[in-house]
């Protein structure tokens, strides 16, 4: 049985204080290989945008699509509730909360208790940067399981100038080792490009990582945020096999579309969806093309209507966002230079809703 993810996870504390995860997990896996949910698999990853304050101005930063709008009100504490609320109505068991930098959210704890961390597996994505170990203890007794640090390269000073923030390596590095001290799960995510994808730097990166048993989830470069309309940048297919070689050879270097709870291919929209701080939905975190807002329609509606799309419902085995270049001529490219959420009726000629649906 492939698990993906969870493969190395699956310790005491899943299944003595989160049963009934473990319970919605194995019913996922049962659906996917069983053919439960014919051909779709049911929602169960949620990516949350809870901020968009940071400490670090990364060049690669996809959050920047959004921080600068100033003339949008940003999801309250109890609309980001009672969002949380309807995506575990719709099946979601994995949350993860990034930014911005998570740990600058002044409720990053309520929102975490709003999961119901005993049913959710919930990550962090965070660059390391502010937090302690103090801090790392507090949301692992809340129940977070995984910590996934962004961590670009080996050599601290190639680091820090990729984030712009003198020291950034150092405080990423004490935070792994603090977080898994405490008991964290922990993932590095490393964005690679075509320029250093074969350095020695990430070499001896992804190595360490392993060495420690540390999974290395591989981000490839995507032409949004600060890289929009960046199709230069678009990874060689000789280096897209590149990374498919080396996990092949080591299943704890992974891609979102790799073997997870017996489904493989590009997980958007089927599995996994991607809300911003304003409540847009979209397919995936790559991908800044709005399918709806969660505070005028349905969880459950927006994501129906976005499977009308044909590559949604068919687990592509290549990244839509960042990969498919037919995918990414058809659809992707209108976005670019485009204010964001670039307009997904148009883009991918989605029937309007009949009406707003509900209200926050």
């Amino acid at each position: 049985m492939k698990l993906g993810q969870f493969s190395t996870q699956f310790r005491l504390r899943l299944i003595t204080k989160k049963l009934p995860l473990m319970i919605k997990i194995f019913k996922q896996i049962a659906g996917n290989y069983l053919g439960f949910w014919n051909n779709t698999s049911k929602l169960r990853s949620m990516v949350v945008m809870i901020n968009t304050e940071c400490n670090m101005r990364c060049e690669h930063c996809f959050a920047e699509s959004f921080s600068n709008i100033k003339n949008r009100e940003k999801l309250s504490l109890n609309e980001i509730k009672t969002a949380i609320k309807e995506m575990k109505k719709e099946g979601v068991f994995h949350f993860a909360l990034q930014g911005g930098e998570p740990f600058l959210h002044q409720n990053l704890n309520e929102i975490i208790k709003a999961t119901n961390p005993s049913s959710s597996y919930i990550t962090l994505v965070s660059n390391g940067g502010i937090v302690n170990k103090q801090k790392l203890k507090e949301v692992y007794e809340l129940g977070v399981d995984k910590l996934a640090l962004s961590i670009d390269s080996f050599i601290p000073e190639e680091h820090d100038s990729f984030r712009n923030s003198q020291g950034a390596y150092q405080k990423a590095m004490q935070a792994l080792d603090e977080a898994r001290e405490v008991g964290l799960d922990t993932g590095v995510a490393i964005t690679v490009t075509n320029d250093t994808l074969h350095t020695e730097s990430v070499q001896k990166l992804i190595n360490y990582c392993l060495s420690k048993n540390i999974n290395v989830e591989i981000n490839i470069p995507q032409p949004i945020g600060n890289w929009d309309g960046r199709l230069d940048l678009i990874l060689t297919d000789e280096n897209f096999k590149y990374i498919n070689d080396l996990h092949n050879k080591d299943k704890r270097i992974r891609r979102d579309l790799y073997q997870h709870l017996g489904r493989s291919g590009c997980p958007a929209v089927t599995e996994s969806l991607y809300m911003n701080v304003f409540g847009d939905i979209f397919p995936c975190v790559y991908m800044h093309i709005g399918i709806g807002n969660i505070k005028e329609n349905s969880l459950k509606d927006i994501r129906n209507r976005a499977l009308t799309i044909r590559e949604f419902r068919e687990y592509p085995d290549k990244c839509l966002a960042g990969e498919d270049k037919d995918f990414i001529e058809k659809y992707v490219s209108k976005g670019f230079d485009k204010e964001k959420p670039a307009n997904g009726e148009e883009i991918f000629n989605l029937s309007p809703f009949p009406q707003k649906n509900k209200s926050f």
